[in-house]
């Protein structure tokens, strides 16, 4: 069933939803929750087959049909339904939010409409979703369910979830327009005067670039990509230049040069000039081609 155009502007005060819910359910559950009702309502949990007698002009059923009174996803051209979720989100959230969202749908959707993600294959076209974690998501519903009797306590805690998910991915949306603000770009390196260099790693090598060169507080590091290797000899140059030979760590498996990490912060700052580290890499990095010709 299409969804009401009106839905936003309506006083609703109760959403109903299937017994034993799904992700589908809850997270559309949550969706409307936060982000078309912004408040919170009162759940009731019905048989699916119900037919939507005891709803109100002010109610709302989600996922399930209610006697044509409930919405559910789109039919695609094969007959097949889409996830209710997916459906609230394309009509009702704004741009910003959508994108925060759209690994979420991505992986709902495809677990409701074709049965399942049994594979991180399944999803192996499609990168920027963090499909290990998204199945994760699906184990916890899965043990709340197992350990508590109350579908209300499962929905409890699956929103606490889905807030987290929303949070950790707008943050990521809102670091990534700050990273490219800020990078300074070399060839095709990036030197970041401030950033987390786990976080920007793969927006940087994702974007076609192919070292990353980190300044966080007192801690430099050089970040590589493929067969590009952090200890080459223009490297290893410009860090014996500096006199700091002995206080860089080099990953045996050459994708890293730093001198300071999360793991093993530095009290004092780099010699290390981080445009020459870019240069030294840039040089490398266009040998290695010229050998490849």
């Amino acid at each position: 069933m299409e969804l009401r155009k009106d839905l936003r502007g309506r006083d609703i005060r109760r959403i109903f939803t299937h017994i034993s819910p799904d992700l589908d359910a809850l997270s559309s559950v949550w969706f409307f929750m936060r982000f078309i009702a912004k408040k919170q309502l009162e759940v009731k949990f019905v048989p699916a087959s119900w037919d939507g007698h005891d709803m109100g002009p002010h109610d709302v059923a989600l996922d399930i049909d209610a006697g044509g009174l409930g919405f559910k996803g789109k039919k695609t051209f094969k007959g097949q339904v889409h996830s209710c979720f997916k459906s609230l989100v394309d009509q009702y959230a704004d741009n910003e939010t959508r994108f925060a969202l759209k690994s979420l749908v991505k992986f709902i959707d495809r677990s409701d409409t074709y049965g399942g993600v049994n594979k991180v294959g399944d999803f192996s076209k499609n990168k920027g979703y963090q499909i290990t974690s998204f199945i994760a998501l699906s184990l916890s519903m899965k043990a709340f369910m197992a350990v508590h009797e109350s579908d209300h306590v499962v929905m409890s805690r699956m929103m606490e979830l889905f807030d987290g998910i929303f949070k950790i991915n707008k943050e990521k949306l809102k670091n990534q327009k700050n990273i490219m603000k800020n990078s300074i770009v070399v060839g095709k390196t990036v030197i970041l005067p401030e950033s987390n260099n786990i976080s920007a790693r793969n927006l940087i090598f994702g974007k076609g670039y192919e070292a990353l060169i980190y300044v966080n507080g007192n801690n430099i590091g050089l970040l590589t990509k493929g067969d590009l290797r952090a200890d080459s000899p223009e490297v290893l140059q410009v860090i014996e230049d500096a006199g700091e030979s002995r206080e860089w760590f080099f990953h045996s498996a050459g994708y890293l040069a730093a001198r300071g990490t999360r793991k093993d912060p530095r009290e004092t700052g780099s010699k290390v000039d981080p445009y020459k580290l870019a240069t030294a890499i840039e040089n490398a990095r266009k040998k290695k081609e010229e050998k490849i010709k």
